[in-house]
């Protein structure tokens, strides 16, 4: 299939997106056994704090994802470095 507009593709509308926050903080406040939704994100902030992935995930998106390097092994062994620059310009050629 090629490019072009597909029917469920794109972003979810603002409305969509509500409705799942809002039955998301109605299973944390349940969760949680509390009616404040403040509370309930605390708690939920502070178990995920709990380990080093959920850490991870606050630190991205509080700070931002740092810069990756990906490591490509050829067959013949040899090894080459792409910045995300490198990565973007190999998209962008497949796009044309």
């Amino acid at each position: 299939m090629a490019g072009g507009k597909r029917e469920g593709a794109g972003r979810k509308s603002k409305a969509i997106e509500q409705q799942a926050n809002e039955i998301i903080l109605k299973a944390l406040k349940v969760l949680y056994s509390t009616d404040c939704e403040e509370q309930a994100k605390q708690d939920f902030i502070i178990d995920l704090a709990s380990n080093i992935r959920g850490k991870m995930f606050i630190a991205e998106h509080l700070l931002g994802k740092p810069k990756e390097n990906l490591n490509l092994t050829t067959n013949k062994h040899k090894t080459m470095q792409l910045t995300d620059q490198d990565l973007r310009e190999i998209q962008i050629s497949f796009k044309d």
